[in-house]
């Protein structure tokens, strides 16, 4: 580094160059589906809800016309989907009544968010990259070190972040 360097201007940006590492790490840290893993999930939720609702029992007695038509297959208290706080869950219904529907709203909802909370990496692919983002912040956080390291030969004091690992300060400034 030239006697015309900023270091203070050079550890900033190496410490948003960390900031954004790290939060890479913790999205991939957080196993975030990606966009098609999601729509999967949704659309088998969507199937495993309608298939909750046995329209059959109410289609059956409707074919004796001696017998009164069993409409206790629409209620959710006689199948039981009651959420024990007294609330009935309308999404066994709604998914059975127009599970197509209910999949495109869903998928729709799924694209405008896709971009901020999916994972762009596959699971198959997690592990390779975890490892190369590990990598690249303790490199980041090494390069961090020796400016500061560089600045203090210097005689220009930047404070270090309180969250700096002991092992990148003791390895930097025992190259030194």
């Amino acid at each position: 580094m030239s006697a015309t360097t900023n270091y203070q201007a050079d550890v900033e940006g190496i410490r948003k160059r960390i900031e954004k590492a790290r939060m890479d790490l913790d999205d991939l840290r957080l196993r975030r589906l990606t966009r098609a893993e999601t729509a999967e999930r949704l659309e088998r939720w969507v199937d495993d809800q309608a298939s909750l609702v046995r329209a059959s029992v109410f289609v059956s007695t409707a074919t004796l016309a001696s017998v009164s038509i069993d409409g206790s297959a629409f209620r959710a208290n006689a199948m039981g989907d009651i959420n024990g706080n007294g609330t009935v869950s309308l999404a066994p219904y709604l998914c059975w009544l127009d599970p197509e529907g209910m999949k495109r709203r869903l998928l729709a909802e799924l694209d405008e968010i896709a971009d901020e909370r999916c994972a762009s990496t596959p699971p198959k692919d997690r592990k390779r990259a975890l490892e190369q983002r590990e990598a690249k912040l303790l490199q980041l956080e090494r390069d961090e070190e020796a400016a500061i390291v560089a600045a203090e030969a210097q005689g220009i004091q930047i404070a270090r972040r309180p969250d700096v690992r002991p092992d990148v300060v003791l390895e930097v400034e025992g190259d030194v």
